[in-house]
């Protein structure tokens, strides 16, 4: 499958409120891979390596390695990502459930990977951000006018660390059919950790989600940043997760996410329990930091990929919508 890729220079910021700007997505619309229910294909590394979480069932993932190369300093690649996707379910109320969604990327930048022994890669490129996008919208067949069930944003993690509305402790979600979601304030959620989830409870019921390490990440170099965006909230149910660095990380950064949607059953003319899950990240590689970043060499790539799980059947003629 051939990914959406691209050089560009313009580079996704953080806004001085703690939400970001127009998505990076917004002119991009991923390449689509369609699931079914029943397919047990998927890549080698999801097969070994997705978290299992308690509670939840694993139902889909997905994995990838892109190398990119820098349109201006030769042939050599600037860096490498590797994306992990999983897909959790669990009963939520009589008529919903709930969708986690856990990413798991890793940003090489050129000088790591030359550094390992690992040949073709620039040495002279460091990483200096890295964004991670994951939406879950609706769908909509314009030819036959079906439509997938509805779609709530719950929470996010890891987050902020000003942001103290969704601390855990602090926040919880009352689902439309009336169930209520706390989180747990004794355990917490994770950037790195694999297992960083475990749900109790069940349909009719509250449901408690636990964690097993810090949901705040509190570093200061790089700089962490999460939020959901709303700006538009007609087109998108997503989040972001963005890490960057004041001058240059020489290090392979790993960010793991997880984002919390619960989904109506309620579809007309597609299947129950089905999903769309679009992913984007974007990587940021700087080169010549010398005399601070006077004569510093930016490339941004980035990457984006589409799951539509158990609709039945695949529609051509769509809309995306929150």
């Amino acid at each position: 499958m051939v990914s959406q890729l691209g050089l560009i220079v313009a580079a996704l910021l953080p806004m001085a409120s703690g939400g970001f700007s127009e998505p990076l997505f917004a002119d991009v619309e991923p390449e689509m891979i369609d699931v079914s229910a029943s397919e047990n294909e998927f890549a080698p590394l999801t097969s070994n390596f997705h978290p299992n979480i308690a509670g939840f069932n694993w139902v889909w993932g997905y994995d990838e390695t892109d190398q990119f190369k820098d349109r201006n300093h030769g042939d050599k690649s600037v860096g490498y990502m590797v994306v992990d996707l999983d897909f959790y379910t669990t009963t939520f109320t009589e008529n919903s459930y709930l969708l986690l969604v856990h990413t798991k990327t890793t940003a090489v930048s050129g000088s790591i990977a030359d550094s390992s022994g690992q040949q073709g890669f620039d040495k002279k490129y460091d990483l200096s951000r890295l964004t991670v996008v994951v939406d879950c919208p609706r769908i909509q067949d314009l030819d036959n006018d079906y439509f997938s069930g509805r779609v709530v944003p719950i929470t996010y993690w890891p987050i902020s660390p000003n942001d103290d509305s969704r601390k855990i402790g602090s926040y919880s979600y009352t689902s439309e059919f009336g169930i209520s979601l706390e989180l747990n304030a004794s355990v917490e959620a994770g950037l790195s950790t694999a297992n960083g989830v475990s749900i109790s409870g069940g349909a009719g019921a509250s449901i408690t989600i636990g964690y097993s390490s810090s949901s705040t990440v509190t570093a200061a170099d790089p700089a962490f940043s999460s939020a959901e965006y709303d700006e538009d909230q007609s087109k998108y149910n997503a989040y972001f997760y963005q890490i960057d660095y004041a001058r240059y990380g020489r290090i392979a950064y790993t960010m793991d996410t997880y984002s919390l949607y619960e989904v109506s059953n309620s579809t007309y003319g597609f299947n129950s329990n089905s999903f769309v899950i679009r992913f984007f990240v974007e990587m940021e590689v700087v080169r010549d930091m010398w005399l601070g970043n006077v004569f510093a060499h930016y490339e941004t790539i980035q990457y984006s990929k589409g799951f539509r799980y158990n609709l039945g059947y695949n529609p051509t003629n769509v809309r995306y919508y929150a």
